[in-house]
């Protein structure tokens, strides 16, 4: 999927399944029982995120943009100072397949051609 591509209901899981990776690699990094290994990598991948965030992308629409500049003031917040970060927890999602999947559909593979985390490596 192109980036610029993330518009309607499609975009709007997208950017939900970012916040919630968001969240995860920021509790990571701030884990005081995670390996100090562990945490350095997570600070750099989202000093990675914020650096691809941050970059100029005036192909993707408003909804797009206000995403990244919230993650990035976000990772900006954690950089400040890790210890004082409050973010509120991802809404959890509700129980069963999502909405419109069949059952025995491939619930949760990743297509090949779809990055992760786009603009990480």
């Amino acid at each position: 999927m192109e980036i610029g591509a993330r518009a309607g209901y499609d975009g709007a899981i997208a950017r939900a399944v970012d916040d919630v990776a968001l969240y995860d690699l920021l509790a990571l990094a701030t884990n005081d029982g995670a390996a100090p290994e562990v945490r350095a990598i997570a600070g750099l991948k989202l000093h990675q995120l914020k650096a691809w965030a941050a970059a100029p992308a005036p192909s993707v629409g408003e909804d797009e943009q206000a995403h990244r500049a919230q993650a990035v003031r976000q990772i900006e917040q954690f950089e400040r100072d890790p210890r004082k970060l409050e973010l509120p927890a991802p809404a959890e999602p509700p129980d069963g397949p999502p909405i419109g999947s069949a059952f025995g559909a491939s619930f949760g593979a990743v297509d090949d051609d779809e990055p992760v985390f786009p603009g990480i490596s």
